[in-house]
């Protein structure tokens, strides 16, 4: 005689625990992303509160590259081109804006000769008036004068804003500030939501091919901050002396002749 023993029924009480777990399951993760959430509240809020409380209180915009602001003022654009004349495509003519001569330059691997120019427009974030203590020049790298071609136009009507402020990048710590009238000025210069101040930064080359940033000095509670000033695209500015490039001058911005006043 046989026997059939029937298979022992799972127990109870683990279907009973199983469904518990899934059914709490989504309970305790809404709990965990509410603690989550209350923790970056109480201990990350912090963070989020500086990060927006240290926004500066002013901001800068730049414009180079002969983009520039305010009254007509004549400007000579002047490049140094690592190449010979022979090599160098004919530029746009007398009648683009500098902007363009600046871009053709660029793109044959020109740097500004002499000088490079840099409008620098502060305005405060508020009401609350801002101290501009100073504006500060940091010479990056210091080359010897790039050789090649030392292109110069003649003038394009550009534009000049009201502040001038002169920098030698062989004594790059004095910083001349001048009025439109050419009157000499002195720091601090105030700003807010409702006052701007432009200042255009000439920053010359006399013995060096030098790679330079820029900072505004201003006072934030007491405290002295800057303000980094580079090109569009976070790049730092080149200006490189003339002195070892052959000189040539345009008078319709299409055909050169040698500039025996300037250059080898």
């Amino acid at each position: 005689m046989s026997i059939r023993l029937d298979p022992e029924p799972s127990p109870r009480p683990r279907r009973v625990k199983r469904w518990i777990i899934f059914v709490l399951i989504p309970f305790l993760a809404v709990a965990i992303a509410t603690a989550a959430v209350q923790f970056l509240v109480n201990e990350g809020g912090s963070a989020v509160k500086e990060a927006i409380g240290n926004q500066p209180p002013i901001r800068v915009d730049v414009a180079s590259g002969g983009i520039t602001v305010d009254v007509n003022v004549e400007n000579l654009p002047k490049f140094v081109i690592p190449r010979p004349l022979s090599e160098i495509p004919p530029p746009p003519g007398q009648d683009v804006d500098s902007a363009q001569r600046y871009k053709w330059a660029n793109r044959l691997g020109g740097v500004d000769a002499g000088r490079t120019s840099v409008d620098i427009i502060i305005q405060g974030r508020s009401s609350k008036v801002i101290l501009i203590k100073g504006i500060r020049v940091i010479v990056r790298e210091r080359r010897a004068p790039l050789s090649g071609t030392h292109i110069t136009y003649g003038p394009i009507g550009e534009h000049i804003p009201v502040r001038s402020a002169y920098v030698d990048l062989d004594r790059p710590s004095k910083v001349e500030l001048f009025d439109e009238d050419d009157t000499p000025l002195s720091f601090p210069l105030a700003v807010s939501e409702d006052k701007v101040e432009v200042v255009r930064l000439s920053v010359f080359a006399n013995s060096c091919d030098c790679t330079w940033t820029a900072e505004v000095l201003y006072l934030d509670g007491g405290k002295e901050r800057t303000y980094p000033i580079k090109r569009q695209g976070g790049q730092p500015f080149r200006t490189t002396a003339p002195s070892r490039a052959k000189s040539y001058y345009s008078n319709d911005g299409r055909t050169f002749h040698p500039d025996v006043q300037q250059g080898p």
